[in-house]
């Protein structure tokens, strides 16, 4: 017998609980669209006159941009939270209905949330472009910005997704939407900075593997560069390489969710392979940035050549292991006095 604890009827009732966010997001659009169209138009000079809509486009995308960003991951929160309890576990999946159709209903049900009030205040936003005559090329760059935001959402959505199914507790949710986000441009940092330092031949972060690194490798990169180059020969390579992120980050996130084992539930991660992946992805970069940071204070010697950045790397690793020992005994020490204090405090 087919369920029908998922079907339109209780789509729509599911969205009456989520007024919230709506009215969150009908705010957040009204400021990013009309009110910086209307803010835009008002400065009464030549430009301003000839501009068309699809010059207004461009500078509303990133006011877009970042509502989108957080109506990604408040949707996500807001549907996949309940994966940090027990109870909200062993009560969701009892229902009669599989987790596979669990996720796409979620997912169905956080895009109609984000797409309603988009698309209220983008029609809004094209009414005021007609009527202070600046309708010109109205339909295509209306469409275009719609696309360019729709592909934001569903990176930024899949991606905070991914983070949160793979985490056991709320710890290590928040790092792992901080990874999959920011992760990617922090090592093309790292990277440019290394290659500026000891391969300045082969420098240059415009060609250079530390950008295709920094942008291709997280969604809000891939997000800001939909903006950066937009309008750019070179512009089909970033929407597809987002449309191949989008891909990886769904599946992944589709995965990560119906075989997460829910007696993890508690631990940092629910899948144990991941910790030694993650513990060298952190490890690795951050021994190369003490490194780096101790070749910038140290002789002008160590800053150029293959030795330099070796020994940097060497000496990044050492104190990093160094400071994580110490880290970890101050815990310790930190522990027993609080433990010697309550013990005292029991006997008195």
């Amino acid at each position: 017998m087919k369920s029908k604890t998922f079907s339109g009827r209780s789509l729509r009732s599911s969205l009456k609980g989520s007024t919230w966010i709506l009215v969150l997001l009908l705010l957040g659009f009204m400021v990013a669209f009309p009110v910086a169209e209307l803010m835009l138009i008002g400065n009464q000079t030549d430009e301003i006159h000839r501009m068309t809509f699809a010059m207004i486009c461009s500078y509303l995308i990133v006011p877009g941009f970042l509502v989108t960003m957080l109506a990604a991951v408040v949707n996500a929160l807001n549907e996949f939270w309940y994966l940090f309890s027990r109870d909200k576990i062993d009560f969701y999946h009892s229902l009669p209905v599989t987790r596979s159709r669990f996720f796409w209903e979620k997912a169905i049900r956080g895009l109609v949330l984000y797409l309603v009030p988009y698309v209220i205040m983008e029609l809004i936003t094209m009414a005021i472009a007609v009527s202070k005559g600046h309708g010109s090329h109205l339909i295509t760059a209306a469409g275009k910005m719609f696309l360019e935001h729709l592909l934001m959402y569903l990176l930024l959505y899949f991606g905070a997704v991914l983070a949160l199914a793979i985490a056991g507790n709320i710890l290590a949710g928040i790092l792992s939407l901080c990874c999959v986000y920011l992760y990617g441009p922090v090592l093309g940092i790292l990277l440019w900075v290394l290659e500026m330092m000891y391969f300045r031949t082969n420098m240059g972060l415009k060609e250079g593997m530390a950008e295709k690194i920094s942008v291709f490798l997280s969604p809000v990169s891939i997000s800001v560069a939909l903006r950066t180059y937009s309008g750019q020969k070179n512009f089909w390579i970033i929407i597809v390489g987002g449309i191949l992120l989008l891909i990886v980050l769904a599946v992944c996130a589709y995965l990560a969710y119906t075989k997460r084992p829910a007696e993890k539930t508690g631990k940092s991660f629910v899948y144990g392979f991941l910790e030694p992946i993650l513990l060298f992805m952190v490890v690795i970069p951050a021994a190369l940035a003490i490194g780096t940071m101790f070749a910038l204070i140290g002789p002008e010697e160590n800053r150029t050549g293959l030795a330099g950045g070796y020994s940097g790397l060497c000496w990044g690793q050492l104190y990093f292991m160094e400071f994580c020992r110490l880290f970890l005994q101050w815990i310790s020490v930190k522990w027993q006095h609080i433990s010697c204090s309550l013990c005292f405090w029991e006997y008195v």
